[in-house]
């Protein structure tokens, strides 16, 4: 049993709302930087102010939860900053969400309001009007509530086990605390630039967020459509967040290079990066960190720079001040600290499901490394879920979809490599009808995200008759007359050699 317990850092100010604070402070320094403007802190304060009387107008009380669709806009921050100031509870969502789901997600966590950047959404729920964000007001509303860095804050979507969203409560003393863990490592002050490439319906916006609010740096907002080099050229970007397949796409941009912009430093996430790329941004003077995170610690845990491993793996860094990790005799990897969440949203409070010492199960299989400091390494999901480009798949939702489709009697959904997005599923299908993989993914597309559409579909083994997968069948451990539906990883397994060409 293996405990990594850091010293813990000096408090910032929490007694008032942290861009009252910097407003106050720094009134001209940037916040906000987008392709057609830029916003000092008091500008962006004054739009908060506007926001909150809006709200106010709307009838919503403090505690009331206020959904956000969109993707990442002035607008959105200043909303969810807007509730943040106001005793509002704010729950990004994903925009590609169907409004099915939507309305599932409404009814399940409570929601009073809906605010939507583009197009209404459900119209026979509350709707709060675009404009709310577009005006600027001087004075805070009377009937704002004075500030809390206790009170609940925002909650973020995250996969279960079960395949159903949960979603995560935080105040903002977990998000404080994150922000100063994560400036042990990564320092930011006045006149650097966060490039805001993760949306904010993730934990990992708006711990970009959180951070240059709470140090003065800018939170640079790309054009949506623009893409990464672009966006980095246009802008005097510092410091990015970014998974495995964005900076495999970056590096591999014509003619890009990290010598024509001012990143200094990036942060990996998404539990898996390519040596060739940290190589590559390292001869092209950028410092690479990785990390180990989780919505349930409001981001990073672990993070520093990256040690690879014989068996292809590498180190997620150490841990960070204000977080603890324990290995347990199994390498089950648990949590706690300043950072960890308040609990899963059920039934109008927060849950936090914590063992008898206070520690938290992540989930996760992880070893420490023989580094000084003490390194941690995540070697795989205690369950089945995995990771593909920074999205968290469970193979169980895609399965229940699978099995949705005509004539599909069984299916099983498993993760083979993938030299860009780390991992991407692969189904195996039993179908009474035809064989039609390509239907298959179509019909897909309208009900699941993009990422969670299976790039291999593969007929159901047949160990009695497939003489030409034999040998795959049985070093995969799938022999006739055993039940194929409940042996996973005999499954991935099989799909590992099928997929190489070990057959």
């Amino acid at each position: 049993m293996t405990i990594s317990e850091s010293i813990q850092p000096e408090h910032s100010n929490s007694a008032c709302f942290p861009l009252s604070d910097m407003a106050e402070r720094h009134p001209e320094a940037v916040a906000l930087s987008s392709d057609e403007q830029q916003w000092t802190f008091l500008e962006l304060q004054q739009r908060v102010n506007f926001a909150v009387a809006e709200m106010d107008k709307a009838g919503l009380e403090v505690g009331d939860i206020v959904m956000a669709c969109g993707r990442n806009s002035v607008e959105l921050v200043v909303l969810i900053l807007a509730c943040l100031r106001s005793g509002r509870i704010v729950l990004p969502v994903n925009p590609a969400f169907p409004d099915d789901k939507l309305s599932e997600i409404v009814e399940r966590i409570g929601i009073k309001a809906i605010w939507c950047a583009e197009e209404q959404r459900l119209p026979h729920y509350l709707q709060l009007g675009r404009e709310i964000v577009s005006g600027q007001c001087s004075q805070l509303s009377k009937q704002s509530p004075v500030w809390d860095d206790e009170r609940i804050c925002n909650l973020v979507l995250t996969s279960g086990s079960s395949g159903v969203p949960k979603a995560a409560a935080h105040c903002f003393r977990n998000h404080r605390a994150s922000a100063e863990g994560s400036a042990h490592n990564i320092p930011l002050n006045i006149g650097d630039g966060w490039l805001l490439s993760l949306p904010l319906f993730h934990i990992g916006g708006l711990a970009t967020l959180f951070r240059c609010l709470l140090s003065g740096a800018t939170v640079v907002l790309p054009d949506n459509r623009s893409d990464l080099a672009s966006a980095l050229y246009g802008h005097s970007v510092t410091h990015l967040s970014l998974v495995n397949t964005q900076l495999y796409r970056l590096l591999n941009t014509p003619e890009f290079h990290f010598h024509k912009t001012s990143v200094r430093t990036v942060l990996m996430g998404g539990g898996y990066v390519a040596a060739d790329l940290v190589a590559a941004c390292q001869q092209q003077g950028v410092r690479v960190l990785t990390s180990y995170g989780m919505t349930e610690m409001s981001s990073q845990i672990c993070t520093g720079e990256p040690v690879f491993t014989e068996d292809g793996g590498v180190s997620s860094g150490q841990c960070l001040p204000g977080a603890e990790v324990l290995l347990d005799d199994d390498g089950h990897v648990m949590v706690r600290g300043r950072m960890l969440f308040k609990g899963y949203w059920q039934g109008g409070c927060p849950v936090l499901p914590l063992n008898a010492d206070g520690w938290f199960f992540t989930g996760d299989k992880g070893r420490w490394l023989e580094e000084l400091p003490p390194m941690l390494q995540i070697v795989g999901r205690a369950d089945f879920q995995f990771i593909s480009g920074g999205e968290n798949i469970q193979p169980e939702t895609i399965e229940k979809v699978i099995l949705s489709l005509p004539d599909i009697q069984q299916a099983v959904v498993v993760p083979v490599d993938n030299e860009e997005y780390g991992q991407r599923p692969l189904a195996f299908v039993d179908s009474r009808g035809d064989f039609l993989p390509e239907l298959w993914q179509h019909t897909l597309r309208g009900k699941l995200p993009g990422f969670m559409i299976p790039d291999y579909f593969l007929a159901w083994p047949d160990p009695q008759n497939d003489a030409q997968n034999q040998e795959a069948l049985s070093k995969a451990g799938i022999k006739a007359g055993e039940s194929l539906k409940v042996d996973r990883r005999a499954f991935s397994r099989l799909a590992t050699r099928l997929i190489s060409g070990h057959t």
